[in-house]
């Protein structure tokens, strides 16, 4: 499936009800990319943070990690709520960070039974730290696995984060 192309400037309105009509395709595979600038704050879940939910069930978290020594799943770059990245590459605050993600949609039979799990791969920031790692189920807010195609959506937790070249 070929995603419409949001550049800084763009209207993310138009973008993600593209997205909505188009849905995401759960007989292939898809690879968002994208680019985000997260502005300065406190710490913790309160420094700019936000997410990427793919099928809308299945989130990397988009949070100021820079400088944390010892990852968690609610860190950057982490599958939410299931496994951190394997290694911190964070950027400081105000730098673009850079997340490029193949997915494989969750396989399901004809009776709507699923047969296979989702899988997924993160490079983030040039470094891959998940390499096609087994979704067993959606991530905590995600909406259940189901055969039809789920959206992908930006999580706003009113954090000051920036997005730019999604495709």
């Amino acid at each position: 499936m070929t995603l419409p192309s949001l550049s800084e400037g763009d209207r993310l309105e138009f973008w993600l009800r593209a997205l909505a009509r188009r849905g995401m395709d759960t007989a292939g595979a898809a690879a968002p990319a994208s680019r985000c600038r997260l502005g300065p704050g406190p710490t913790g879940q309160v420094r700019g943070n936000s997410g990427l939910f793919i099928q809308d069930n299945y989130e990397i978290q988009i949070l100021d990690s820079h400088g944390v020594e010892k990852m968690t799943p609610g860190d950057c770059a982490g599958i939410y709520g299931q496994r951190p990245a394997d290694k911190n590459v964070s950027k400081p605050p105000g730098q673009w960070q850079r997340y490029h993600i193949t997915f494989r949609a969750p396989r399901f039979d004809a009776a709507g039974k699923k047969t296979a799990n989702a899988r997924i791969t993160v490079d983030w920031n040039g470094a891959r730290v998940h390499d096609d790692v087994e979704l067993d189920g959606p991530c905590p807010g995600g909406v259940g696995e189901r055969p039809d195609a789920g959206l992908l959506r930006l999580q706003d937790h009113g954090n000051p984060v920036r997005f730019r070249n999604l495709w």
